[in-house]
């Protein structure tokens, strides 16, 4: 499809948010964008394309760029993972020379609860550091993902960083010169050779190059937050222990009112009890993940005006989580009752 241009009038922003996206459902472009607009004015870059006319309308709603971005594969799935991975980094330095900082964001499983550079530009819209990265819960050792990856990619080399937190590449912000960097680094041969399926490997050499001291090296000035601490929470082992959850995720009282996207059932804290600004894996927990999507299936059934439409996005959202219908009624409906008579017809 042909790329989105900025709107009349549009006023050049200093930062933007870019992220793949290539024929999701409504209900995912809903999660990303609407929640990132809530707190937002900065420019959004979606690299993919859709056909479905309500994500094409909530494009021009939302004031998103769209930038063509498609894989060349013409044989798996794999295939085509292996070449978005490699190249989204190479695209995201492109387009981030015309901004003071950027933020390069896995898509499918990340919302926001605030501006994401709030915290991250001085004055005149000068970022804090070239590279702002945040870990994980776990070392790598921990991780069996983590484990795996640093196996085929590092070899021996991975006994340096196995004690060593897993440096999440799902959120990176960047500057230009930052964002160069890291197009090159990210996608380089790995050190024990050329891996043919390419999955984890932004990560696992995202972890060599930082903690091998090679981003000091290249004059880059870098951040990395800890756990919890920071713009971006990376959710998927920070939710294990019961009394840490209890921390984390603070659930809306029973009677307030749902607004998607300005208020959401839940939100997630950092430890000094501030709202993050990117929550990202939040959808390995079962129950966060109903409730975002039911928040947003209220939503489209407020607004969109076709009912049968309402019914493929919520078909479409039991299909993809592995729900029974009757398991996504019984999960959304505890939202939809506080929002509107619309969505509880459409359940």
């Amino acid at each position: 499809m042909p790329r989105l241009a900025p709107p009349p009038g549009h006023l050049e922003s200093p930062t933007a948010v870019i992220a793949v996206a290539v024929n999701y459902p409504w209900i995912q472009y809903a999660l990303f964008i609407m929640t990132l607009r809530a707190h937002y004015e900065g420019d959004i870059i979606i690299l993919g394309e859709s056909s479905d006319p309500d994500v094409l309308h909530l494009f021009k709603e939302q004031r998103v760029q769209v930038e063509p971005f498609s894989s060349p594969c013409q044989t798996t799935n794999t295939c085509e993972h292996a070449w978005m991975v490699v190249e989204r980094f190479h695209k995201v330095a492109s387009l981030c020379e015309r901004y003071s900082m950027c933020l390069s964001a896995d898509f499918r499983d990340t919302f926001f609860q605030a501006d994401p550079f709030a915290t991250l530009l001085l004055p005149g819209s000068v970022p804090a550091a070239d590279i702002v990265l945040n870990a994980e819960a776990l070392s790598i050792r921990m991780s069996y993902w983590g484990r795996l990856w640093a196996t085929r990619c590092l070899g021996d080399l991975r006994a340096a960083y196995w004690s060593q937190k897993i440096i999440n590449s799902g959120t990176i912000f960047c500057t230009p010169v930052g964002c160069r960097y890291l197009a090159k680094a990210l996608t380089a041969t790995c050190p024990e050779g050329n891996v043919s399926d390419k999955s984890g490997m932004d990560q696992t050499l995202l972890i060599h190059h930082f903690y091998s001291g090679q981003m000091a090296q290249a004059n880059l000035s870098t951040v990395l937050n800890g756990r919890g601490i920071g713009p971006a929470y990376s959710l998927r082992y920070a939710l294990v222990d019961p009394l840490r959850y209890s921390h984390i995720v603070r659930y809306a009282p029973p009677g307030e009112q749902i607004h998607f996207p300005h208020l959401l059932p839940f939100t997630i804290h950092n430890d000094d009890n501030s709202s993050t600004a990117v929550c990202h894996q939040y959808d390995v927990d079962g129950r966060l993940k109903a409730l975002m999507y039911g928040a947003a299936l209220c939503y489209h059934a407020q607004h969109y005006a076709s009912n049968a439409s309402n019914r493929t996005h919520h078909n479409q959202y039991c299909e993809q989580r592995g729900l029974t219908v009757a398991n996504a009624k019984q999960l959304t409906r505890r939202i939809c009752n506080k929002v509107s008579s619309v969505c509880r017809e459409m359940l």
